[in-house]
């Protein structure tokens, strides 16, 4: 027997984290791009979840589950503009580009057994399987939404994220429009719809073999040009002068399309998560040259954007493009509720969540919800017991600034609540609450 314990060596892993799969990447419009799960420069997608039906309906028998879950407030069901389509789904309020909806909800089936499935992939963006939202009573109100005929009527898009399919909007919506989204080229062939006349231009349609983008007016300007009797050969030298111009190179995962071999080579780092630059500091890795530069400046404190106004420095030029709505008082972010205006986006994702009514920071204790994160961190002092507001005068502590600034007037004698019957001073309003009973005798 060894005189040498073996168990008692340490053991190494040497299993490295898998890179985030295709699953976990959503476009953004702006950027012309994919971002990991959100982009951090014009922030994430605005999302619309699903009206919970009621445990009790209050409609008919008649009246599917899948028509109880759309969010009313936003949206409605209602006969659609193309005939022979059946119901579609229309816009109750004006929608911004970039509003996501779903997910969409189904049976999860091997095979496509009716016209209202989609095609989910796994990791390796293989095949996985379909939804299929053939019965009302098991799918959501995304079911009711139409395909579109021609581009000019598409205005959402199909994406895949982490599992799941959802809707995007890729322009801003008017109200009482119908929702159409393209649903690929099988099922168009089953509408009748020529893909040739669909002209879908780059980054439209592409969900699961949507149509490549031909355009018509090439073809209308050379019998233009034979009418006015010119030369085959010259036409077909514009022809070839045109197609030149062309992206010739394609991603074989999500048909975009590139002028350059260098640029679809750089643009599949996003499908095989490539990361060839390396921090030297840190070790972190980065898909492109250009945002490994922009990392480095967090480790060499560069800042090279300067405010005009204010002289504060930054390191991004995002970040000095947001700081200036300060001082321009610019509010591009606007609620399509009640008209809202703020200067950021993370700010108009905050607000929007008074009207959807989501929820989503959970006290892990007690299972109350918030709908922004600072008032989950202020609840969470109820259970730890945290006060960490100290008054600079007698040193008693407070779990909320609030309660520090309201009992600092104890010793500035602050009293702002003032009665408007005999002129007494309050430090609390509550406590002018309770005056105003001995003049009202309630």
């Amino acid at each position: 027997m060894s005189r040498f314990n073996l168990r008692q060596k340490p053991r190494i892993s040497y299993y490295e984290p898998d890179e985030p799969s295709l699953d976990e990447y959503v476009f953004c419009d702006e950027c012309g791009d994919y971002v990991y799960e959100y982009c951090s420069i014009h922030g994430p997608l605005l999302v619309v979840p699903d009206d919970k039906p009621p445990a009790v309906s209050p409609y008919p028998a008649c009246v599917p589950r899948a028509a109880l879950t759309i969010p009313h407030v936003f949206l409605h069901i209602a006969r659609s503009n193309i005939p022979h389509a059946g119901l579609g789904v229309f816009t109750s309020l004006t929608l911004p580009r970039g509003v996501r909806f779903g997910p969409y909800r189904g049976q999860r089936v091997a095979d496509a057994d009716s016209n209202y499935c989609w095609q989910i992939n796994d990791r390796n963006n293989r095949r996985s399987h379909l939804v299929d939202a053939a019965d009302p009573n098991r799918s959501n109100w995304m079911r009711y939404v139409n395909c579109s005929r021609h581009w000019l009527e598409q205005n959402l898009v199909a994406f895949q994220y982490q599992g799941q399919l959802y809707y995007r909007t890729i322009k801003i919506i008017p109200r009482f429009t119908e929702l159409l989204v393209f649903y690929g080229s099988e099922f168009a062939h089953m509408l009748h719809i020529d893909l040739k006349l669909y002209s879908s231009p780059r980054g439209y349609a592409q969900k699961l073999g949507a149509p490549l983008a031909k355009k018509a007016k090439l073809d209308s300007e050379n019998e233009i040009l034979e009418e006015k009797g010119q030369k085959k050969s010259e036409i077909e030298e514009k022809k070839e002068e045109n197609s030149t111009r062309k992206p010739n190179f394609w991603c074989n995962v999500c048909n975009e399309r590139f002028n350059e071999r260098s640029n679809l080579k750089t643009h599949m780092r996003i499908h095989t998560g490539e990361k060839p630059y390396v921090c030297n500091v840190c070790n972190d890795r980065f898909n492109w040259s250009s945002v490994l530069k922009t990392h480095m400046r967090i480790h060499t404190g560069e800042k090279p954007y300067v405010c005009n106004v204010c002289n504060d420095r930054f390191n991004q030029s995002s970040h000095l493009k947001t700081h200036m709505r300060i001082h321009t008082g610019e509010k591009p972010y606007v609620c399509n509720v009640c008209n809202e205006r703020f200067n950021l986006l993370g700010n108009l994702k905050r607000h929007m969540r008074i009207h959807t009514g989501e929820k989503p920071y959970v006290c892990n204790v007690c299972n109350v919800k918030f709908n922004q994160l600072g008032s989950l961190k202020r609840h969470m002092r109820i259970h730890t017991g945290e006060k960490p507001y100290v008054c600079n005068v007698c040193n008693e502590r407070f779990n909320e600034s609030g309660n520090l600034k309201t009992h600092m007037r104890i010793h500035t004698g602050e009293k702002p609540y003032v009665c408007n019957v005999c002129n007494e001073r309050f430090i609390r309003s509550d406590t002018l609450k309770g005056h105003m009973a001995v003049h009202t005798g309630e």
